[in-house]
């Protein structure tokens, strides 16, 4: 359980630091009248901004959920090594089996919020 504890704290920090810096990086210069950046122009038209900044946080969402997919594997790998490599030990079995649970319902979770975070900007930005 303490194993699990500790993957998960290392996961939402991570996710935390990541999110901050992607968003400090793509969400302020969509209220910009006229700057360069990452080699596109953003204009002060109100559509084209909105625009922008839907396809900025698709973006983010993208990154986010291709980063959270390498975790997965991470994870998967590690409870699957754990399942294989317990033997006869009851208790780490079940331990092994609740990492592996663990994962498999985050990967779900993750993708539902991935699902309703395309919808919600798709819709903001229509």
């Amino acid at each position: 359980m303490k194993e699990v504890l500790t993957i998960r704290r290392l996961f939402s920090r991570t996710a935390a630091l990541a999110l901050s810096i992607s968003a400090w990086a793509y969400a302020l210069p969509a209220y910009a009248a006229n700057i360069e950046v990452f080699g596109s122009d953003m204009k002060a038209d109100a559509g084209q901004a909105a625009g922008q900044l839907a396809d900025k946080m698709i973006g983010i969402v993208n990154m986010l959920a291709g980063f959270v997919g390498v975790v997965l594997f991470a994870v998967l790998v590690y409870a699957g090594f754990k399942l294989m490599t317990t033997g006869d030990n009851p208790q780490e079995n079940a331990r092994a089996k609740s990492i592996l649970l663990y994962a498999i319902g985050g990967a779900a979770l993750v993708f539902f919020a991935w699902l309703l975070a395309r919808a919600v900007v798709g819709k903001l930005s229509a």
